[in-house]
């Protein structure tokens, strides 16, 4: 079972009076368990989805009645220059502190679609 939904999702940011973008995509990989990719849309550079990062999870787990343990979030930023690589960042919450480690494009694919 993969359901995959795909939303963009408006928000304004306390540092600025700006309406910020992000585009979410919900895999769905059973009942309980979640792939989140969150790809800013903005392209400013002070702008990041990372300021949200507790707030996406907890949507995410409202929504879609997850446990937010069952959620794998990444975040997407995508790059500016053709020559340069987009950036997917695996995130791990452990507590109150968030850390952020790099994941390659494909490996993430292989998580989506066939670690099933």
């Amino acid at each position: 079972m993969i359901d995959e939904v795909n939303i963009i999702v408006t928000w304004e940011s306390k540092k600025d009076d700006e309406l910020n973008q992000y585009r979410l995509r919900i895999y769905l990989l059973s009942w309980i368990k979640a792939i989140v990719v969150a790809s800013d849309i903005t392209h400013f550079p002070h702008r990041k989805i990372a300021d949200i990062t507790p707030q996406i999870i907890r949507m995410v787990g409202d929504y879609f009645d997850l446990c937010p343990r069952n959620i794998m979030l990444v975040e997407h930023y995508p790059s500016d220059n053709s020559q340069d690589k987009d950036i997917y960042l695996h995130i791990l919450l452990k507590g109150d502190e968030i850390m952020r480690y790099e994941i390659e494009k494909d490996k993430l694919t292989r998580l989506i679609y066939y670690l099933i």
